[in-house]
């Protein structure tokens, strides 16, 4: 549990998180990542990605979950936080853009597989690095 909190505390680096559960048995957090999809002279192609993030902890094991998956573009996102209130902005689930691929973007072919790749590559990362983690004394 102290590995797995000092790694999303000091080393995961997302936009925005907070810890909804954390003690000897679990970790809640729910997490916004910003994804820079694709980026040229034109646009900037970036989604914000919110997920929970869960792990259990059992006998000196981790078995980590993310749940919850929704996207929202980044200047939408954006125009959200700037708001002081509750804006209605398109937000697309994680089987919308994964598996349906309902997502599309006039200036990106494939957006949908794009974000599945971007989604896939970070999810890696946060596995690989929480894994470090652990490994190290």
């Amino acid at each position: 549990m102290r590995r797995s909190t000092h790694y999303l505390n000091n080393k995961l680096d997302p936009y925005a998180g907070a810890f909804l559960i954390n003690n000897k048995d679990s970790t809640v957090c729910k997490i916004i990542d910003y994804l820079e999809i694709d980026s040229n002279f034109f646009q900037v192609f970036g989604m914000y990605m919110t997920y929970s993030l869960r792990m259990r902890y059992d006998e000196g094991r981790c078995t980590m979950t993310i749940r919850d998956l929704t996207y929202m573009e980044k200047t939408y996102f954006e125009t959200q936080e700037a708001s002081e209130r509750k804006l209605n902005m398109p937000e697309y689930s994680g089987k919308d853009i994964m598996i349906d691929k309902k997502y599309t973007n006039l200036m990106t072919r494939n957006a949908s597989g794009k974000i599945t790749e971007a989604t896939v590559n970070r999810i890696n990362d946060i596995v690989k690095n929480l894994e470090l983690s652990f490994v190290r004394k």
